[in-house]
């Protein structure tokens, strides 16, 4: 098995390495700290009240709500960054609403004969990282992150770390 970073996204029950291998792993809890907010995308309809945030490559740290609903344009706006800025874009104007949710703590906890090495947090990518070694080959482990995030949301992430032998 590589020793290469793994990234699981939501909904990962199990997860397999070896008793040697040291698992460099990290949560994608992105999804769960925009909520509701979908990704702005080109020439779709956008209804008044709802909320979105730049295209995931464009991520600037703020969030919009469409307060005149219409069809969006065919290459993004340039995002107002100031409180309660607006823009318009093809048919829709987009208000700047305030900052994105960030991950303030990652709290990392496993089965005794799993040892949870160096814990940090990826702001921009939002992902929650853990160094995960040890165990004995053919068992199972239970692995933990409870999340907590700038606005006060808290979640518990779990999986199983399987623990395969050569």
């Amino acid at each position: 098995m590589k020793n290469d970073f793994y990234i699981a996204a939501d909904g990962v029950d199990e997860i397999e390495k070896d008793p040697t291998a040291v698992l460099p792993y990290g949560l994608d809890v992105y999804a769960w700290l925009r909520g509701a907010d979908r990704y702005w995308t080109p020439r779709v309809y956008v209804h008044p009240g709802q909320t979105y945030t730049p295209q995931q490559a464009a991520l600037n740290g703020h969030r919009y709500r469409c307060t005149v609903g219409g069809r969006t344009g065919s290459v993004p706006p340039t995002w107002p960054t100031s409180s309660g800025g607006t823009v318009t874009d093809g048919g829709v104007t987009w208000t700047e609403i305030g900052s994105e949710d960030t991950l303030t703590t990652a709290d990392w906890t496993a089965d005794t004969g799993i040892t949870v090495g160096i814990e940090s947090i990826d702001s921009t990518a939002r992902v929650a990282q853990a160094i995960l070694s040890g165990g004995v080959a053919g068992s199972s482990y239970s692995v933990h992150c409870d999340l907590v995030s700038t606005q006060g949301k808290q979640d518990r992430r779990s999986f199983r770390l399987r623990v395969v032998g050569r």
